[in-house]
């Protein structure tokens, strides 16, 4: 029976992320890296294997993971729980006989799979355009770290979602300021950093040989207990505010 309910949820939450044709976006935001690794074909019809690599790592480092990954995580996660916030509809999630966590661990799957639907065939088109292989270390790592951040984001936005009506808003703000510029400018704040660990993961499985955009001062295991630590804080918060939520409370 509680599998039965969190497949109901789930199909109602990917209905909620993806409808009102949101789809569209996922064909925009897949097709830009597409098209930018396209145009570099066609400029630069004589390049040497290096230089394609280190074109590709660039373009999927500085708009997938920079900007597109971000921004996408946010509205996916912020809007799991949030829209049924704005929309009064909480209660009929919260009337369902399922535990909270598996409740939050559903909208975090279901926002989890949107953010890499819109992400991740637009990193093995580029693999393809521009390296002749969707499946090249370079692309292989990348989609871990990318994987590995979504779920992050996801996670965290979600949990904000809860505290605040205005968890779009906040999260733009660590995107920009923390994730975009903080981060960056100052080599103690990186381990606090998803895009850091992210950046660390992709270069791990990559291999160091394609090292370049993804070097990171982090070392691999340093990335993953922190992303194990941060997931947990993140998935703990969300879990405690819906336990201590009334059916008819406002956030």
């Amino acid at each position: 029976m509680s599998l039965r309910v969190e497949l109901s949820l789930a199909s109602l939450t990917w209905r909620l992320l993806l409808g009102r044709r949101r789809w569209i976006a996922l064909i925009l935001c897949n097709g830009l890296p597409a098209l930018l690794a396209w145009l570099f074909v066609l400029e630069q019809a004589d390049v040497s294997a290096r230089e394609a690599l280190n074109f590709a790592g660039g373009l999927l480092a500085s708009v997938v993971l920079t900007v597109l990954l971000p921004l996408a995580s946010l509205i996916f996660g912020a809007m799991a729980l949030g829209q049924e916030i704005e929309d009064g509809t909480l209660a009929y999630s919260l009337s369902k006989p399922t535990a909270r966590w598996r409740l939050v661990v559903t909208k975090v799957i279901v926002a989890l799979g949107a953010t890499l639907a819109t992400v991740l065939p637009g990193i093995w088109l580029v693999g393809w355009i521009i390296l002749g292989d969707a499946a090249h270390p370079l692309i292989r790592g990348f989609s871990v770290g990318v994987t590995v951040a979504a779920l992050l984001y996801c996670a965290g936005f979600l949990a904000l979602s809860l505290f605040t009506r205005r968890a779009l808003i906040i999260g733009l703000l660590y995107v920009i300021g923390w994730e975009g510029s903080l981060s960056r400018l100052f080599a103690g704040t990186r381990t606090l950093s998803v895009r850091e660990y992210a950046t660390s993961l992709s270069e791990a499985v990559a291999g160091s040989d394609l090292a370049g955009p993804f070097t990171s001062p982090l070392e691999p295991w340093t990335a993953i207990w922190m992303s194990v630590a941060l997931l947990g804080v993140a998935t703990a918060l969300a879990i405690g505010r819906l336990r201590g939520l009334e059916l008819v409370e406002e956030i």
